[in-house]
């Protein structure tokens, strides 16, 4: 699998920048038994297959707090970049793909923090907000080919 980390930035960025779904789609099995007990997960994902960047939010509302990724499934091809930008809400999160693929690090809190992938393969990724994992915190992309 090839996954381009560009990083954690901090400071401001445009959080309305292609950001709205073409549509939803079913979620895969992997994904739905993965996100089985996110509460705002409801079995589909959103279709971002058109967009060149996706941003997920990092502590939105969901899991009895603020402790969940919106959205929680999110479908995409090769080449797009997916920021997840923390809202500044449910104290400290990061991001850390299930299988140690890819992290954003140590958790972190504030509404200045952005991490930023970019996918050239396909595939499943699970990952999970290690300090609210048990709470639920959990999201997956799936990425086709372009």
């Amino acid at each position: 699998m090839g996954v381009l980390t560009t990083g954690v930035v901090a400071g401001c960025s445009d959080s309305g920048e292609n950001r709205g779904a073409v549509g939803t789609v079913t979620a895969p099995g992997e994904v739905a038994v993965y996100l089985s007990e996110t509460s705002n997960f409801d079995g589909s994902m959103e279709d971002e297959t058109d967009a060149e960047r996706v941003l997920v939010a990092v502590g939105a509302e969901g899991n009895g707090g603020y402790f969940a990724f919106d959205p929680p499934a999110v479908q995409i091809t090769t080449e797009t970049t997916i920021a997840w930008e923390w809202t500044g809400r449910g104290n400290e999160h990061n991001i850390v793909e299930q299988s140690d693929y890819f992290s954003s690090g140590s958790p972190v809190s504030g509404s200045d923090r952005t991490f930023e992938l970019g996918f050239q393969e396909s595939g499943t990724y699970l990952y999970y907000c290690r300090p609210h994992e048990s709470v639920g915190m959990k999201g997956a992309t799936v990425i086709e080919e372009s």
